[in-house]
């Protein structure tokens, strides 16, 4: 689980076991849930949200066969000819 601001000072990912079923209530007025593929779900007091494990695998990075020199240069338009062979 990672929090919203993950990059703030103290907060910190959580790391569980995938066995781990770990529920969160909701105790303000109204709150706003952001989960994976869900841009806001509204919640109400007393909602409770039941965080597990996904029995699905998902890709989070798709590389192209290039060796990553090539694609800084890709990216940067780097002047490279001479100092590569090229």
């Amino acid at each position: 689980m990672l929090p919203i601001s993950a990059h703030a000072l103290f907060s910190r990912p959580l790391v569980i076991s995938p066995t781990s079923r770990i529920v969160v209530g909701i105790e303000s007025a109204e709150a706003l849930l952001s989960a994976d593929a869900l841009r806001k779900f509204p919640l109400i007091a007393k909602d409770k949200v039941l965080v597990t494990k996904n029995a699905g695998i998902i890709n989070l990075a798709h590389l192209k066969n290039t060796s990553f020199s090539d694609r800084l240069v890709a990216k940067f338009k780097l002047p490279v000819e001479g100092w590569r062979g090229e």
